[in-house]
């Protein structure tokens, strides 16, 4: 009884599930195990969730409340992230290679050190995150906001739709690794 009365809380407390597109039995595999690739979480409510080290590789979080979330090196290569909140989340060394993130709103977000790699980040809101050392080798930034943005050592090797003379009045940049190849320095 204790148990049911508690996954009916954790259910309705994060997301409702098939109403919104979140799948119960995916929800509570990641929950408990901090692995459900593959998994639908679509429209969830998992802000301020202790996400570290995850493995969510091909999960969809289309629309998810992601925001002040912890995911700390998480796998999420191929998920798809489009229309996310991840406001204020932590997202050192985490993977997002060929991730979509389209229209995310990554404001303010700790992204340290992490992979988004061929990932479409099109017109993601980066405002005043923190990219150091970050690779963005060949990823969409079509339209991205990237005022206050901290790039410093960041890769952008390859990347798309990069409006440099943008790039270089509103984002820290130092030692940045263009798209060109070329190292940016202030």
């Amino acid at each position: 009884m204790k148990k049911t009365f508690l996954n009916i809380f954790v259910v309705l407390g994060i997301c409702t599930p098939y109403a919104f597109g979140c799948n119960e039995a995916d929800l509570n595999k990641l929950l408990e195990t901090k692995k459900c690739p593959k998994g639908s979480f679509s429209q969830a409510v998992l802000s301020k969730q202790d996400l570290r080290e995850a493995d969510l590789r091909y999960a969809n979080f289309q629309s998810a409340d992601l925001n002040d979330a912890d995911f700390r090196y998480a796998d999420l290569r191929r998920a798809n992230l489009s229309d996310v909140g991840l406001s204020d989340a932590t997202l050192t060394g985490t993977k997002f290679t060929e991730g979509k993130l389209s229209r995310a709103d990554l404001f303010n977000v700790d992204a340290r050190d992490a992979n988004f790699a061929r990932a479409d980040l099109s017109v993601a809101n980066l405002q005043e995150a923190d990219l150091s050392n970050a690779i963005l080798d060949g990823a969409n930034l079509k339209h991205v906001n990237l005022y206050k943005t901290n790039l410093n050592g960041a890769s952008l090797k390859d990347a798309k739709n990069v409006d440099i003379k943008y790039l270089k009045k509103v984002a820290d940049c130092s030692d940045t690794i263009l798209p060109d190849g070329s190292k940016y320095s202030n």
